[in-house]
């Protein structure tokens, strides 16, 4: 979790929304048979990459590169950032 500030406006999410979310993207896929897993939720503090985030930004490549935490192809890492962008997922980046 990428985050400003300790307010939920400031990007921090208390772990009962990730719970809530998880549950929700589980029964979605549940009829595919694809199950989702936590393995953890790491916090940063970070104004700059919360506030400054975009496709076309240096900075996005940069944070995903730096915070990349799954090492398997089955891994999925989300980032939570900003205000008009609510999450972005990656898949490795070497």
């Amino acid at each position: 979790m990428v985050f400003a500030d300790e307010s939920e406006s400031g990007g921090y999410i208390p772990e009962k929304k990730i719970h809530d979310q998880l549950v929700a993207l589980n029964r979605a896929y549940l009829p595919l048979g694809v199950v989702f897993y936590v393995d953890r939720v790491e916090h940063y503090k970070n104004a700059g990459w919360f506030n400054n985030m975009g496709p076309e930004y240096q900075a996005q490549t940069d944070m995903k590169k730096t915070l990349r935490g799954g090492q398997r192809a089955i891994d999925l890492d989300i980032y939570s950032v900003g205000q008009v962008l609510l999450l972005l997922s990656s898949k490795p980046v070497i």
